[in-house]
């Protein structure tokens, strides 16, 4: 055999040893596969060595050794691809029961009125639920949960209430611009505003009943005709409570202060407590 066929065939060996060398370095492979592979490569080289020395063995024979040795590497990437590819799987299947979890214990803490809520409230509700139940630290800003909290009252009295309102004084008042823009800007605080303020919806129910404003009265109005239960929603403990919870939860979350997991539990049983006020009230 000639020098020149020997010096590529051990090439060729160091190679692909380089290669495994790689593999393991930046752990593509696991460590015993990698280790077990490299000392069979080893072995293999020493005694190809030997036998090309003593031209024992063809060049056909190293050729097909060789591409054995690929062939054995490859297969084992990709069971390794494989295997990461079952354990995300199984992995997103976990944080899928996890969430749904949340969604049952949801539907236990709000009760039979669940059905009623938005889709989004449902998902505001139990993912703050989540954020409570797994973060469990007193060293955390608890502020996070107690945002999701506050949306879901947040969704509920828009679209239950203002959004439907607004749509229909739009076209009560189609002819008359001035009046339905002055109507829309005094509930929404004299601004153009694409949410009304959860304070502003909550303090604005029981306006009427406080100020003689034609505005606030279509509000009234609007909801008599369909079928809510303004005595329920023009009660104190809801109206005067749902401010207070605004800026005692949702405010205090959204500015400069910290809130405990302590005050995230509270602002979740307040949320409760408003939810089947709110929904006891909802045209059946």
């Amino acid at each position: 055999m000639s020098t020149d066929n020997t010096e590529r065939i051990v090439l060729d060996l160091v190679a692909t040893i380089n290669e495994l060398q790689k593999l393991y370095e930046n752990n593509t492979l696991s460590r015993a596969s990698v280790g077990m592979l490299l000392a069979q490569l080893y072995s293999t080289s020493n005694t190809l060595q030997d036998d090309v020395l003593n031209e024992q063995i063809s060049e056909e024979a190293q050729s097909e050794l060789i591409a054995r040795l690929k062939t054995e590497l490859d297969e084992e990437r990709e069971k390794n691809r494989q295997l990461s590819k079952e354990l995300g799987e199984q992995l997103v299947a976990i944080e899928r029961t996890k969430y749904e979890y949340f969604e049952q214990l949801s539907k236990v803490k709000v009760g039979q009125d669940w059905s009623l809520l938005e889709t989004n409230s449902k998902q505001f509700f139990a993912t703050a639920l989540y954020l409570v139940q797994t973060t469990t630290s007193n060293k955390l800003d608890y502020s996070f949960a107690v945002i999701e909290f506050g949306k879901v009252m947040e969704c509920e009295l828009d679209q239950k209430i203002y959004s439907p309102f607004i749509n229909s004084i739009k076209t009560k008042y189609s002819a008359d611009k001035m009046a339905l823009t002055k109507t829309i800007n005094k509930i929404l605080s004299g601004k153009d505003r694409k949410f009304v303020p959860l304070g502003l919806m909550f303090s604005a129910l029981n306006k009427p009943r406080i100020i003689q404003d034609d505005y606030y009265n279509r509000l009234q109005t609007y909801l008599n005709s369909k079928g809510w239960n303004t005595i329920l929603l023009t009660n104190p403990l809801f109206y005067q409570g749902g401010y207070e919870y605004t800026e005692y939860f949702r405010n205090a979350a959204a500015h400069s202060e910290a809130l405990t997991i302590t005050d995230a539990i509270e602002c979740g049983d307040e949320t409760v407590a408003y939810l089947k006020t709110l929904l006891a009230a909802c045209p059946k």
